[in-house]
């Protein structure tokens, strides 16, 4: 099984309405990210490129450590978010992981871009990078 038919199970069940088997399928993809190879790594990145598809990445690292390897892909998938409330599903992993003071660069970054949207996407982000960082649902 890869990446990608994880993926699908959890497409499958959500077109089901089986809440609880989308669940299954979404664990059982965290529970995979121990197994992932090269291909499967590809995948999840570009993936953070596909308006669909980047919810199934931002799902699974929803209560994962987020790899390196996908630092600048998650954190592109927040700035390009247009909305504003959507767009702490990609950035929340990277500040969980990361902190602060590695992941607000790499943002700041975006306001001197040439990519269509980046500068306006990083501004709306700087409202979640602010000390002290909170994840959703602390006190």
């Amino acid at each position: 099984m890869s990446i990608v038919d994880h993926h699908q199970a959890c497409l499958d069940a959500e077109a089901s309405g089986d809440r609880s088997a989308a669940w299954d399928a979404l664990v059982a993809a965290r529970q995979y990210l121990k197994q992932c190879d090269d291909a499967d790594w590809a995948w999840l990145e570009s993936s953070l490129d596909d308006p669909t598809r980047k919810w199934f990445v931002a799902a699974i690292f929803d209560r994962e450590s987020l790899p390196r390897r996908l630092l600048s892909a998650m954190v592109r998938a927040a700035v390009l978010e247009r909305n504003v409330s959507n767009n702490r599903a990609f950035i929340d992993p990277c500040l969980r992981t990361y902190g602060l003071d590695r992941v607000k660069p790499m943002v700041d970054e975006y306001l001197e871009s040439d990519v269509p949207g980046a500068q306006s996407g990083a501004e709306r982000l700087q409202y979640w990078l602010r000390e002290p960082y909170k994840r959703r649902g602390t006190f």
